[in-house]
């Protein structure tokens, strides 16, 4: 085994402190930037869903207007408290499809929250 001086001994210790270090940072930029890019595409995403509900029951205000020229307080109420794209889908396939208001408040009311 080589005969290590002083000097080399905290050379070599100075040059892992530096090269950890270096590590580190250049870890933690990589994990902020996968963090960013995660990020996004949550948000994305939930701002997709949340754009979707919204046209959902704008549609199903719509129908329920057009069809029978009101919709209650309760069932706005309803569908404002609703961020569940499939649950509006639902709800606006049922407008579209029930032969009348009674029946539409029955569905509707029976159906999950």
């Amino acid at each position: 085994m080589p005969y290590v001086t002083c000097f080399e001994r905290y050379a070599l210790k100075r040059g892992m402190q530096r090269g950890l270090r270096k590590g580190l940072r250049l870890g933690r930029n990589e994990g902020r930037s996968e963090g960013r890019i995660e990020g996004r595409v949550e948000g994305r995403s939930e701002g997709e869903a949340l754009g979707q509900a919204e046209g959902l029951r704008r549609a199903l205000c719509e129908v329920l207007r057009s069809r029978w020229e009101v919709v209650p307080p309760a069932v706005v109420q309803r569908l404002e408290s609703t961020q569940d794209p499939e649950q509006l889908s639902r709800w606006l396939r049922l407008a579209v499809l029930t032969p009348s208001l009674e029946a539409f408040f029955e569905a509707f009311a029976a159906s999950d929250h």
